[in-house]
């Protein structure tokens, strides 16, 4: 459970060490989450075109489509639903969309504690890709939400950062002062693997341009 605690603070890469992130492969269906987290350690260190061909070599071997709809699957969908978006690919964002659609609202747990955050979030994420601003608002306003009544400051903290994303230049109040919680958040829990993410929606005062080469 250690391994997705990083994940999702943004910090895989330190968790896996420069060979561990070397050695994980995923030569194997039964690797295919190692691919993934693959795909993420490469992103995190900044190798964007690594991290692309990784997540290509990860949906030819076993694409999302085709997965059983259970928890596990749930948590392939979000993971690959994140990867998709940071790493731009707007080809993703239809289809991805349209699985996860059904499940607005859920925030899927695999017990005892691992969460990879709410299904809204990700919609969010999708619609903000393909270019739905609207609709990417109001599943991230939902998202903020179902993270905040859970108390979980990694999640509460990502809401605020893509919801203050989404209503820059709407309303810059608002998007200031999510920005501002995001950023405490950030500083009393330690959260440094979300730095880059909160850098880069400051310098271009918005979402990740979607047509960003790697």
């Amino acid at each position: 459970m250690t391994s997705h605690l990083w994940y999702d603070t943004g910090t895989l890469h330190e968790f896996l060490g420069p060979q561990e992130v070397s050695s994980l492969t995923g030569d194997s269906e039964d690797d295919d989450i190692a691919t993934a987290l693959l795909a993420r350690a490469q992103f995190e260190t900044g190798n964007r075109g690594a991290a692309r061909a990784t997540f290509n070599r990860y949906l030819a071997a076993l694409p999302y489509a085709d997965r059983p709809l259970n928890v596990v699957w749930a948590m392939h969908i979000l993971v690959t639903a994140e990867l998709v978006a940071d790493l731009g690919l707007v080809e993703h964002a239809e289809p991805l969309h349209a699985l996860l659609s059904p499940f607005a609202g859920v925030y899927p747990t695999l017990p005892p504690s691992l969460g990879l955050g709410s299904v809204d979030h990700a919609l969010g994420r999708m619609d903000q890709l393909a270019g739905r601003s609207d609709r990417a608002k109001a599943h991230f306003e939902e998202a903020l939400l179902i993270h905040d009544s859970l108390r979980g400051p990694i999640w509460m903290a990502r809401s605020r950062l893509e919801l203050a994303s989404a209503i820059t230049g709407q309303d810059e109040i608002r998007a200031a002062r999510l920005r501002d919680e995001a950023h405490a958040l950030v500083e009393a829990h330690g959260l440094e693997g979300l730095r880059p993410r909160m850098g880069m929606l400051a310098a271009t005062g918005g979402p990740l341009d979607r047509h960003h080469e790697v």
